[in-house]
This record gives structure tokens, sequence and C-alpha cells, in this order.
């Protein structure tokens, strides 16, 4: 069994029936795996590879449920950022667990220059947010539409998943 067994069945059975629900967005199967399978694909070529961290700093959406399959899809491990913390524990996390890429909204950008003066690992940032992408960092949605789907990397077993400090 694979960690991405769920979306394949639902996938396989219904791909046409309603996934995901966010305000006024709405995805069936069909769409949702669709996009993670584009989000790895863009996420692998900005550089992940399998093992890979990628963080996300982000109010719940959607999106989340993207960047949570999508890293994984990819082969990556899923580094999500606790939004309570201060710009220091969260370079402090990046660096302890090796994450390089962050997806980070537009709620959180204000954190995100001493983010990048406290953290080394961090090189590239994602924006998962309504409008304009700010100067250095690459459009979620962009990404999404420009980049191929790549086939599951069925992560199962002893496969490291996701990192998840506790606070």
């Amino acid at each position: 069994m694979n960690i991405t067994q769920p979306l394949h069945k639902a996938l396989r059975e219904c791909p046409d029936a309603l996934a995901i629900v966010d305000g006024e967005r709405r995805q069936n199967w069909r769409q949702l795996v669709s996009r993670i399978g584009s989000l790895a694909g863009g996420l692998q070529s900005l550089g992940m590879q399998h093992g890979d961290r990628v963080g996300m700093l982000a109010r719940n959406s959607d999106n989340y449920v993207e960047y949570l399959y999508g890293v994984i899809w990819g082969g990556g491990v899923v580094n999500p950022v606790n939004i309570r913390w201060s710009a220091r524990e969260i370079a402090y996390s990046l660096d302890d667990s090796d994450t390089r890429i962050l997806l980070i909204d537009d709620i959180f950008l204000e954190l995100l220059p001493a983010i990048r003066e406290h953290s080394v690992a961090l090189e590239t940032i994602v924006f998962v947010g309504p409008g304009t992408a700010p100067e250095g960092a690459i459009d979620f949605e962009q990404l999404i539409s420009t980049s191929a789907e790549v086939p599951d990397a069925n992560r199962h077993g002893d496969d490291l998943a996701a990192i998840l400090y506790t606070g």
C-alpha cells in the first residue's frame, strides 16, 4: 500500500465526484489528482529530488491538500510549518530539516525577509496566494499550469513522508 493509494482509488472509482471544496473553488477527483501530478512535476523542476523536504507556511486551504499530496507524489517529504512560530523558529526548523523549498501564502509574506535572513537551507519560494507573486518567488498556479504531470513516486513502507515539528 502506498501513501497516495486513496487518490488512485478515487480517480479509478469516481473521477467526476466532488473531491474538495474551498469557498467558491471546487475540484473533482480527476482535477485534483491532475493538479497534484503537475505540482509534483513543478517541484521536481525546481530541484526537488527523492527525500527532499518541502515546507508550507500557509492557512488551511485546498492548496494545502495539493501541497501535502503533491510533495509525496513527487517523492519529497512534507514539512508543514507551524503558523504560530516566529521567523527565527521557522528558519530553525527549515535548517534543522534541510527544507530548501518553501510554499508561503500572502498572510505570512511579512515574515519572509526575516526567515530568509536566518535560514541557510532555504533556496526557493513558491507563492501560494492571490495576486502577483512577490519578487524572487514563483507563482503556485503558474507552476502547476506550466508543469507536466509526473508519475506517482509510490511512497510506501519505510519511506519518510513528513517531518512534523511539535510546539
